[in-house]
């Protein structure tokens, strides 16, 4: 099957200049790039000038930890936006492997037994996804957490010398059989006791297959100082390095932390990821103290249930009375009812105080509850949109069908995140069309090391989006978060025309990836 698609201005991904030409593509891959006859072409589709750029990537995806890679697998909300490929495992949480109780490390997010997880290896999830249908390309690191709470169980006591052993054994197994990296949830309260010393020796072997070394820094103390120990580590270990959900306050600290990154750039690879949106969704347990939280669900119940204890944790919480109040609940497990209220809402609507809302919404839902967040200015965000070690994800979540029942209150970032930072980026003048499009193309695909796609040339698979690049934009709002972005008109995966100016098809064309020199 070949297909040809006319009359496009072409962003290769590259960061170089557009150009106006022809891209033949043939099966899954391009065939060739230039100015044809019509008749060398199955299908013909004169795309009226408007961007073919490669399909986007998105490093920040929760699919994986919300589940609906399997429950939506469509992922029509990303795919509408342009994005083609997924990286999953991110924040110290990844599907494989799984052994001992570490699916439970997904009850922050979803409910585990929304899936059945019949797999135990990498080499095994990459099996299950290739015999499923899959919308959308996803690959993934291996979860820290995962494997810890697999190999420790809620324990928090560091590593002796056989479980550095079984620790290192399981990582070298996953880099194998196809994990694009190792990430770590450090900024949550259960990682809290994990040690430099422990992420320093985890990541040794990594730099060797340039494997990303990805991490959510430690926030309790100050930005400032989680990113210092991430960058310590990255240099002692000459680490590929990608920084998460880095926040955005404006602060001393935040500035500190930033410019660190980019005296380190001069030594190390390192980046990092930023949303368009300075409003987040964040897990609400992290709300709670550090020393409640960090040895496990059950022993925050506990905690809850005893007086005392109970009595140090709202006393800690009244501090942050007014931030907590202001938060939006997006989901709760249980408690759809509460969806979209705010805590102090809820909280009046009980006559009880903040803080023991806060604690009911965790306790009703099993610990499987979240809100938005503020995460900084949007004059900072913009900043960083812009900024040359800054990588653009949506850490929003791919949907089909959305239910208005029991589903959570949607970010706006599930649908507008790509098309809202295109237009940031037109409006504010901050970069020229052909690099924002390469901080979510080629740059990423580099960066992880995804191999053939990120860059439109001969022989790369034909991972697609085509806009207009002076009208794309979201076309949604937090009150209306499921509507549709505007000015995208086709989406191609692996050769395949999956989005047609609104309208998907019925093919699922995405696939299971590994990373080079493992699983083809």
């Amino acid at each position: 099957m070949t297909t040809l698609l006319k009359n496009c201005f072409l962003i290769d991904g590259t960061g170089a200049p557009g150009k106006t030409c022809d891209v033949l593509i043939e099966n899954d891959v391009i065939k060739d790039i230039g100015s044809f006859l019509n008749g060398r072409a199955d299908k013909v589709i004169d795309l009226e000038h408007n961007v073919l750029a490669p399909g986007f990537i998105d490093t920040g995806a929760d699919s994986d930890h919300y589940f609906t890679l399997f429950t939506d697998p469509g992922q029509h909300s990303l795919v509408a936006q342009g994005v083609t490929t997924l990286i999953g495992g991110n924040a110290g949480t990844s599907l494989a492997p799984l052994f001992g109780e570490n699916i439970l490390s997904f009850r922050k997010w979803a409910d585990p037994n929304k899936i059945n997880s019949n797999w135990a290896h990498f080499s095994e999830l990459i099996t299950t996804l290739r015999t499923r249908a899959l919308g959308v390309n996803f690959g993934s690191l291996v979860g820290h957490s995962t494997l810890r709470r697999g190999l420790l169980g809620d324990s928090t006591l560091p590593l002796n010398t056989m479980e550095y052993r079984k620790f290192n054994f399981l990582i070298h197994q996953s880099l194998e059989e196809g994990a694009f990296g190792l990430s770590f949830g450090l900024a949550y309260t259960r990682a809290a006791s994990v040690s430099p010393e422990e992420i320093f020796e985890l990541t040794k072997q990594l730099s060797a297959v340039r494997a990303v070394f990805s991490c959510y820094p430690r926030v309790h103390e100050g930005i400032d100082s989680g990113v210092h120990e991430v960058i310590t580590i990255a240099k002692e270990n000459q680490l590929n390095t990608d920084i998460t959900h880095l926040s955005t306050p404006d602060t001393e600290d935040f500035h500190t932390a930033l410019k660190e990154i980019e005296d380190a750039a001069r030594d190390v690879n390192v980046h990092f990821d930023v949303s368009p949106y300075a409003i987040s969704v964040k897990p609400l347990f992290t709300l709670m103290p550090v020393w409640a939280t960090q040895h496990g669900f059950d022993t925050l119940l506990r905690y809850v249930a005893e007086s005392n204890t109970r009595t140090r944790i709202l006393q800690e919480l009244e501090a942050h009375h007014d931030m907590i109040g202001n938060i939006v609940v997006s989901y709760a497990k249980n408690q759809w009812i509460i969806h979209g209220k705010r805590i102090h809402e809820i909280a009046e609507n009980q006559n009880i105080s903040v803080g023991e809302a806060l604690l009911k919404i965790l306790t009703v839902s099993e610990n499987q509850a979240g809100g938005f967040i503020s995460d900084g200015t949007e004059a900072i965000r913009e900043q960083l949109l812009a900024h040359s070690r800054a990588l653009v994800s949506s850490n929003g979540v791919g949907y089909d069908v959305i239910q208005s029942i029991g589903r959570p209150k949607i970010h706006p970032r599930s649908f507008g995140a790509f098309p809202r930072f295109l237009r940031i980026v037109r409006e504010r003048n901050l970069l020229s069309l052909e690099k924002a499009v390469q901080k979510i193309t080629g740059a990423v695909a580099e960066k992880f090391g995804i191999q053939k796609r990120g860059i439109i040339r001969r022989g790369n698979y034909a991972d697609f989006v085509v806009f207009d690049g002076a009208h794309i934009k979201e076309g949604n709002t937090f009150e209306i978060p499921t509507a549709p972005p505007e000015g995208i008109s086709f989406v191609f995966i692996n050769g395949v025309l999956v989005y047609d100016h609104g309208v998907f098809s019925d093919a699922y064309s995405g696939r299971a990836l590994a990373s080079l020199s493992r699983l083809s």
